[in-house]
């Protein structure tokens, strides 16, 4: 079997791409902070809180124990040198508490204020998806897949799950 570093990256942003297009997402968020000077471990770390944040919003403070109903994202850091950002392929089910679909108004404000609370300058981009993901959107978010480089800072569904 290879090693991931010995593929070659254009194969496996393509095997990527392919994962990708056969989950379902249903919204694309970008998640700004304006902020250079932060080092791929500080932006990993950032996004690692924001996903505990969001997650004891939507499902309650005893989120970590119910790993079923938590968000399922896809994670890739972008321009980590110039403006890191990170744009995530996400999916959130209906709302543990209520068995109702969480609206894009609850998912805007939970999102944001978690982002705001680990990066005060920083921006939230919230957009829900209609369909499945199609590879163009696939190829958009993980454009930067083909620099090895930059697997470092891609996010896996569960990596941050104990």
């Amino acid at each position: 079997m290879r090693s991931i570093a010995r593929i070659e990256p254009r194969l496996l942003q393509r095997a990527v791409t392919e994962l990708l297009t056969e989950h379902r997402f249903t919204h694309f968020v970008t998640l700004t902070t304006h902020d250079p000077t932060l080092s791929n471990d500080g932006m990993r770390s950032r996004l690692k809180q924001w996903d505990a944040q969001v997650n004891r919003e939507l499902v309650g403070p005893k989120w970590s124990r119910h790993k079923d109903e938590l968000t399922f994202f896809f994670a890739f850091l972008e321009s980590p040198k110039v403006n890191p950002h990170w744009q995530l392929l996400l999916r959130v089910d209906d709302s543990p508490l209520t068995s109702k679909p969480t609206d894009i108004l609850t998912l805007s404000t939970c999102f944001t204020s978690a982002w705001k609370r680990l990066s005060p300058a920083g921006t939230v981009d919230l957009q829900e998806i209609y369909r499945m993901a199609d590879k163009k959107l696939v190829n958009y978010v993980g454009k930067q897949l083909g620099n090895m480089a930059q697997y470092n800072a891609f996010v896996t569904p569960d990596e941050f799950r104990s």
